[in-house]
């Protein structure tokens, strides 16, 4: 006899499993597209499938209905083509279809199941530091390689101690000694990978810690903790980040160190008529770049689909520097929403997942802890990277983070 929550359960963990193989499978030689195909499989087999999930508690998400109407009158608009626009839906939109299903599924088996699959993936998270020390030992510090993640995805290395950092606080439900020390460890993927932007998300980490439940019992112990920790961490990950230790001359000014990265961000010029720019370099030319368009194209985007990498369509596959030529820092994901479904569909998008993270609002003190961490996570991520928006791996960890984060009731 059919079992959809049986069924659902199974692709859950089939899901997980492949979410943290993708560089892995990648490297032994499996095309990308090939990858993204059965992936694209699995997750509508898993959506389809959970229709089939009956439970009373789910409540249904307008603000996503709304958003679908406010991208499909944007495609009616810009006329892009179908194409892109499911391209769009399957990388910008599909967390609001997932994550639904994830929590019916939990919710149908109790905490039991929620709390095994939290282990499975905690246990996947220290697969990844394994793996980065591998890499360090046979390939020295390199961008390419985050654990068995991803080959070359850069800002998912930059995301994962963050990220570990909300699941191991969900398990131990406080910042004991455990989670900081997993969280410490956690760093040597993003170091491994030689990213300069866990110079700065270093704060993020430690002030999280000391402002939740957790070790310490008064203020000046969490200051001071939190100090220590960012100053060590941030002396240490310099140190061992070769480029940008060169970059800054081997000096541990720290006024030198924020100068470099601030210039590194700021930068801007022409290579061979390719526009270079930073992410705070960038806004300048995205300002312009809106000022020619008109009122429709302001409040409903260019279409969506518009920023949307892929060689299945003529002038896609490098669209930053053919369509665009705003250069790197345009790769954000507030522009690439702001781009595709405009002003009004920025406000929906952000409305609706502020409508997902409150599918229970009678949650327990520690869920809605885990709420604010996933928002800090979230807002980090639309500044930094579109990891969390339009990358699988990152839409997997932020949808299991959401539906973690709306399961346990008061009493």
């Amino acid at each position: 006899m059919f079992n959809a929550i049986k069924l659902s359960r199974r692709l859950l963990y089939l899901i997980i499993l492949f979410t943290f193989t993708f560089g892995l499978i990648e490297l032994i030689g499996v095309p990308r597209y090939i990858i993204s195909l059965l992936f694209d499989i699995l997750l509508i087999f898993f959506i389809l499938n959970g229709t089939f999930i009956k439970t009373k508690t789910i409540r249904f998400n307008w603000h996503f209905l709304l958003l679908v109407i406010i991208s499909i009158l944007s495609l009616l608009t810009n006329k892009l083509g179908l194409l892109l626009f499911l391209i769009f839906c399957k990388k910008f939109l599909i967390i609001f279809m997932i994550t639904p299903v994830i929590i019916k599924t939990f919710k149908s088996y109790s905490n039991y199941i929620s709390s095994k699959v939290n282990d499975f993936f905690i246990f996947l998270c220290f697969l990844q530091i394994g793996a980065s020390l591998v890499k360090l030992y046979v390939n020295g510090f390199s961008e390419n390689y985050v654990g068995t993640m991803s080959i070359d995805n850069g800002s998912l290395a930059v995301l994962f101690p963050l990220l570990f950092l909300g699941f191991n606080y969900h398990r131990y439900r406080s910042f004991n000694t455990k989670v900081v020390l997993f969280t410490v460890l956690s760093l040597i993927v993003p170091i491994s990978s030689l990213k300069r932007a866990i110079l700065f998300i270093l704060p993020f980490l430690f002030l999280i810690i000391s402002n939740f439940r957790g070790i310490f019992s008064n203020k000046i112990k969490k200051l001071a903790f939190t100090l220590f920790g960012i100053i060590t961490l941030f002396l240490l990950s310099l140190n061992l980040n070769e480029k940008f230790n060169i970059e800054v001359g081997g000096s541990l000014n720290i006024v030198n160190i924020v100068n470099t990265y601030l210039e590194y961000e700021n930068r801007e010029g022409k290579n061979e008529g390719v526009v270079i720019s930073g992410r705070i370099s960038s806004f300048d030319l995205i300002q312009e770049y809106f000022s020619k368009q008109d009122i429709e194209k302001k409040i409903l985007g260019l279409g969506p689909g518009f920023m949307m990498k892929t060689g299945l369509v003529q002038g896609q596959k490098d669209i930053l520097n053919t369509k665009l030529n705003l250069g790197y820092g345009s790769r954000i994901g507030l522009y690439w929403i702001f781009f595709q479904i405009g002003a009004l569909g920025c406000i929906i998008y952000f409305t609706s997942f502020y409508s997902l993270l409150n599918f229970n609002k009678n949650t327990l003190q520690i869920d809605k802890e885990l709420k604010i961490i996933i928002l800090v996570i979230l807002v980090f991520d639309l500044f930094y990277s579109s990891t969390l928006l339009e990358n699988y791996t990152g839409i997997v960890f932020l949808s299991l983070l959401i539906a973690l984060s709306n399961l346990r009731k008061t009493k």
